[in-house]
C-alpha cells in the first residue's frame, strides 16, 4: 500500500489545485491536491511541509494546518491512502516547480469543484467538512522555517566520513565535482549550470535552477555534491551579476533546502565502519559508476557524508542571507527570511 499525503491551501473559499500531466502512469489529466509519498520516519505534518516546498516553493505555517480525513484508491499492492490535510497559512506564493508531474495550477472556488476531472470524487465533500478534532497538529511537529526540527547526533569530524573531504566551494570553477555526486550520478556538468546563472541568458536560468532543485536537491536529500553547490551558489548571491530579484530570491530558497537537509531527523544515520573514500575511488577507477548506486554501505555513508555536509556550511548560508536582507527587493528579502530560518537564526528587524 502506498501512503500519500495532500494538502489543500485554501484562500478566500478557493483551493490550489494541480494538474497531472497527460503522460502521467497513474491518473493522467485530472486535478488534484499538490502531495506525495510519505517517507520513511515522516510523520504526516513532516511530509506535507515537504512536499509543499518540494511542489510550490511554500512553507507551509504547521499551526495553521488541520487534518480534513483521508481517501482511498486501488486495492492490493496498488491500493493508495491519502491523508488530506487542509491549509490556511503559508509563505511564499505558489508556484509550479515539478512541472514534469504537474502541467498547471490553479485557485478553484470550492463549489466549482464538482464540475473539474478530480482523481477522487470525494474530494468537494471532504474540503466542505470541519477538520478533525482529534487529528489537529501538534506545535512540536511543526516543521517551519520559524521552528527548524533538531537533527539527531551525527559523527563528528573525527570520523571515517570525514568532514575533511566536503568540498568548500569556490566559484568560478575550482571546485572538483567530477569527484562529487547528485542524483544523476558524477555531478560533471555542475560546473557549467552554476557559471550560467551568472549570464544573462533567463533560459539558461531556468535549466541551472531546475538542475539544483532535480539534481543537487533531489526531493530534500542531499548528495556529496549538495555541500559545494550551495557555497558556490552564496558566492554567486554576491556577485553583481547575478541581480535578478527572481533569480536571487529563488537562489536563496534553495539554500534553505540546503539547510534544511542538513537537519534531517528521523533516519537512521550510522557511522561507516570502512574506508568510504577508498570504496568510492575504486568504483571510479574501476568504470563502475553503477556501483555506487548497488553498494548500499556506500550509499547510506555518502548520505551521511551529504548531510554532514549541509549542516558544516549552515553558518556560511546564515551569513549570506543576513547580507540579502539588505536587498532591496522584498521578494529577495522575504527569501531570504525564510533561508535565516532555515538555518535556525532570527531574521533581523529593518
Amino acid at each position: 500500500m502506498h501512503v500519500v499525503v495532500c494538502g489543500a491551501l485554501v484562500e478566500h473559499g478557493a483551493v490550489l489545485l494541480v494538474h497531472r500531466s497527460p503522460t502521467r502512469h497513474a491518473y493522467p489529466d485530472l486535478w488534484d491536491l499538490p502531495g506525495g509519498h510519505v517517507e520513511a520516519g515522516e510523520s504526516e505534518l513532516q511530509a506535507l511541509a515537504r512536499e509543499m516546498h518540494e511542489e510550490l516553493g511554500v512553507h507551509i505555517v504547521a499551526e495553521s494546518s488541520s487534518r480534513l480525513g483521508d481517501l482511498h484508491a486501488g486495492s492490493g499492492e496498488s491500493a493508495v491512502h491519502v491523508g488530506v490535510w487542509h491549509i490556511s497559512e503559508w509563505v511564499g506564493s505558489p508556484t509550479n516547480r515539478a512541472p514534469e508531474e504537474h502541467d498547471d495550477i490553479a485557485w478553484v472556488g470550492i463549489s466549482e469543484l464538482g464540475g473539474l476531472p478530480l482523481v477522487f470524487a470525494a474530494l468537494p465533500a471532504l474540503l466542505s467538512s470541519p477538520p478533525e478534532p482529534d487529528r489537529l497538529p501538534r506545535r512540536d511537529e511543526a516543521r517551519t522555517p520559524a521552528s527548524p526540527v533538531v537533527a539527531p547526533e551525527l559523527p563528528t569530524e573525527d570520523s571515517s566520513v570525514g568532514l575533511a573531504s566536503v568540498p568548500t566551494g569556490n566559484f568560478p570553477g575550482l571546485t572538483d565535482y567530477a569527484a562529487l555526486l547528485h542524483a544523476y550520478g558524477l555531478a560533471v556538468d555542475t560546473p557549467g549550470h552554476l557559471a550560467a546563472l551568472a549570464d544573462d541568458d533567463p533560459a539558461a536560468h531556468a535549466r541551472a535552477l531546475k538542475h539544483l532543485w532535480s539534481a543537487i536537491i533531489h526531493q530534500g536529500t542531499p548528495w556529496t555534491a549538495t555541500p559545494a553547490a550551495a557555497l558556490d551558489v552564496a558566492a554567486l548571491l554576491a556577485d553583481p551579476r547575478v541581480s535578478d530579484p527572481g533569480l536571487r530570491a529563488e537562489l536563496l530558497n534553495f539554500l534553505a533546502a540546503v539547510a534544511e537537509a542538513g537537519s534531517i531527523t528521523g533516519r537512521d544515520l550510522p557511522e561507516p565502519d570502512f574506508d568510504v573514500d577508498a570504496a568510492l575511488a575504486q568504483a571510479l577507477d574501476d568504470g563502475d559508476e553503477d556501483g555506487i548506486w548497488e553498494d548500499e554501505r556506500l550509499q547510506s555513508a555518502l548520505y551521511v557524508r551529504a548531510v554532514l555536509g549541509c549542516r558544516q556550511i549552515v553558518p556560511a548560508l546564515l551569513a549570506t542571507a543576513t547580507a540579502a536582507m539588505s536587498d532591496p527587493s522584498p521578494q529577495v528579502q522575504a527569501a531570504a527570511a525564510r533561508t535565516i530560518g532555515a538555518c535556525g537564526g532570527v531574521a533581523p528587524l529593518a
